[in-house]
């Protein structure tokens, strides 16, 4: 608990002495189970009647902030997608490149928007956190394409490393970014707040890990938390069994574009990204209508 702002003398002690008839210590909380082991890709298909679709893509990952690999993992992150930013990997070559759709963006852990802001709410953290991408909104006919596309580049990052210039330029970035994150009395509460229940001050250590940081450190930890063999995804779909005969039939789900003029580069890619390996079967695809979503 804290409080931040302007308030009285004596205030502060008047308020603390509300809580002394609670234990100093509350109880030890319970261990969390083992995050379930994939085989492959598990896709949801989630059935809704919807212009456009949204794409998850995931899985669990074994460190959180208190861990020092999370920090240069957080390059990695920005690196490939920054959220609502175009510093990202995903956001230039997805938006800017091919005007696939509106944001494309990775996280390495539990993401909330605070407000109408680009930046994460403080004061959501999870003890068990989870590397993510989300792709949204797709236009139905080339939400499969996206799918691929995602996987395509992140599996680049893995396989290569970070580039040498967007590893410099994504810590200048973050180096002043987070910055924005605490910008005013309530959000620098809640990172407080946050660094006593993680242990660690998130932006403290960016500060003081960012300058000495290498892109080996950044390589290292991408090698050791990321991969895009086993996964899960989830696309809300208005057509949820023609989705799943696409991803089964092995045929490649190219791009179509609503205009000419598209780089020649762009488009030599775009028939590697079309043909992008998904290690689906057709045991690992669930189709659930959009009313049933919260039912057991």
């Amino acid at each position: 608990m804290g409080v931040a702002g302007g308030y009285p003398d004596g205030f502060a002690d008047a308020f603390a002495a509300r809580f002394r008839v609670l234990p100093a210590k509350g109880p030890a909380l319970p261990k969390l189970p083992k995050p379930a082991a994939r085989k492959g890709a598990e896709v949801l298909l989630v059935e809704k009647d919807t212009r456009a679709n949204a794409i998850s893509v995931g899985y669990p990952i074994s460190i959180t902030r208190a861990d020092p690999d999370f920090y240069p993992l957080t390059v990695a992150r920005s690196y490939l997608g920054e959220h609502r930013t175009f510093n990202g990997v995903l956001m230039n070559r997805l938006r800017a490149d091919r005007g696939l759709n509106y944001g494309d963006y990775g996280y390495v852990e539990n993401f909330i928007q605070d407000g109408w802001s680009t930046f994460p709410h403080p004061n959501v953290l999870r003890r068990q956190q989870h590397f993510e991408i989300w792709l949204r909104p797709v236009p139905p006919q080339n939400a499969l394409f996206a799918l691929r596309a995602a996987v395509y580049y992140t599996r680049r990052l893995v396989e290569h490393g970070i580039p040498a210039d967007g590893f410099e330029s994504t810590r200048r970035f973050l180096l002043s970014y987070t910055d924005l994150w605490t910008q005013d009395i309530s959000r620098r509460l809640g990172y407080q707040i946050d660094a006593q229940v993680a242990g660690k001050d998130l932006i403290k250590e960016l500060k003081a890990r960012l300058p000495k940081m290498k892109k080996s450190d950044v390589d290292r930890a991408i090698r050791k938390h990321l991969q895009m063999d086993h996964f899960a995804v989830a696309i809300v779909t208005d057509k949820a069994a023609d989705v799943r005969a696409r991803l089964l039939d092995g045929k490649p789900t190219p791009i179509t574009y609503d205009t000419g003029g598209t780089p020649a580069a762009i488009l030599e890619e775009d028939k590697l990204i079309e043909k992008e390996p998904l290690p689906i079967s057709a045991e690992s695809i669930r189709i659930v209508p959009v009313d049933q979503m919260f039912e057991r």
